[in-house]
């Protein structure tokens, strides 16, 4: 169970580095759509693994009256989704760079706890 632990946040980080790219190239980089629809895929994905240990707990109130019911991970998903398909039409470097500037740290973080949990 460890090695497979290990395995998600091995994946996890390594999308996380693509966030990171972020301070290498501000406006190559953080100005992309794609940066903003990777650092929201490393925010889902880090989310619900971090939900799905058990020792974690939805912290954004919105998102945890979503999660309570009883389609689970789905609102969070369409959430998630449909924030990148707004981001995604709008398509403006400075629009792109403040969503990857709100969805990276967060990404982030969420490794970050779930490192730190792994024993």
């Amino acid at each position: 169970m460890r090695y497979l632990k290990l395995s998600i946040l091995g994946a996890m980080i390594t999308i996380l580095f693509g966030c990171a790219t972020v301070l290498d190239d501000v406006k190559g980089v953080a100005s992309k759509k794609e940066t903003v629809a990777l650092c929201k895929a490393a925010d889902v994905a880090t989310t619900i693994t971090a939900l799905n240990a058990g020792s974690f707990h939805e912290t954004n109130p919105i998102m945890k009256a979503l999660m309570g019911g009883a389609h689970g991970f789905m609102p969070f998903l369409a959430v998630s989704a449909a924030y990148v398909a707004v981001i995604w039409a709008i398509d403006s470097p400075t629009v792109n760079m403040v969503a990857s500037g709100i969805t990276c740290p967060v990404a982030a973080r969420n490794g970050f706890l779930l490192i730190k949990a792994v024993k």
